[in-house]
């Protein structure tokens, strides 16, 4: 088991590398690649190298000096316009529906954005859009889901170095689902059989989320976006 996430009460494994001092799994690899001297080419390092930037969010999110040191000794190799290609593909139109549905249900308040998005097209969507949401301005917690394949896939993201999104997203989900990350990140998921479902779920985790921030008053959300710009 080769991992930066806080280690799982649960988890049995005859080889076990947990770091959650990193912020990339490829970090780790990497280490074993150098001690090892495997050989690294040009595809290798573009793949290491993309997974090191999203993982760390271009290696601003959580990252350590092991990290960019990483980074630093692929890049000779990194075939930089094939990686221009992964970082930004093309994309399917169900992708920029989703994204359109998406904003429609932001809902705000105070630092704090939470998105149901109802039926989604592939489970990392939902982890997309946390990333996506957490950037805007004054926002710091992000409380994301979507409903696919039978299971509500939710993601939190916050711009505090020192929140620890796992414990938050481990308490949202005590007795319905489970969820792990760590620090700024985390991710988790429970069944969830159809939108109506998904619907009173979504209602019970954002009364969760809202509550588990301690934060003074009653929290009054309301949506980013008005009736009359969701017409302009």
């Amino acid at each position: 088991m080769i991992d930066h996430h806080g280690r799982q009460p649960t988890l049995q494994a005859e080889f076990v590398d947990i770091r959650p001092d990193i912020g990339s799994c490829t970090t780790q690899l990497l280490g074993y690649q150098r001690l090892c001297e495997a050989p690294m080419n040009a595809d290798l390092a573009t793949a290491a190298a993309y997974a090191i930037l999203s993982e760390t969010q271009d290696l601003d999110r959580e990252t350590t000096r092991s990290d960019r040191e990483a980074f630093i000794r692929l890049f000779p190799l990194v075939r930089l316009r094939i990686l221009g290609r992964i970082r930004h593909p093309a994309r399917e139109r169900v992708y920029y529906k989703t994204i359109a549905r998406a904003m429609r249900r932001v809902m705000l308040s105070r630092n704090t954005c939470i998105c149901h998005i109802g039926k989604i097209y592939a489970p990392e969507a939902v982890s997309e859009v946390a990333d996506f949401l957490v950037a805007m301005e004054r926002i710091s917690w992000c409380l994301a889901s979507g409903l696919y394949d039978g299971s509500m896939v939710l993601s939190i993201r916050t711009t505090d170095p020192d929140a620890q999104a796992q414990q938050v997203m481990k308490t949202i989900l005590a007795q319905l689902g489970k969820g792990g990350g760590h620090g700024m990140i985390a991710g988790g998921a429970l069944p969830c059989k159809d939108l109506d479902e998904y619907r009173k779920v979504a209602d019970t985790l954002t009364g969760r989320f809202l509550n588990n921030l301690s934060r003074k008053g009653k929290e009054n959300l309301h949506p980013l976006l008005g009736a009359d710009e969701e017409d302009q």
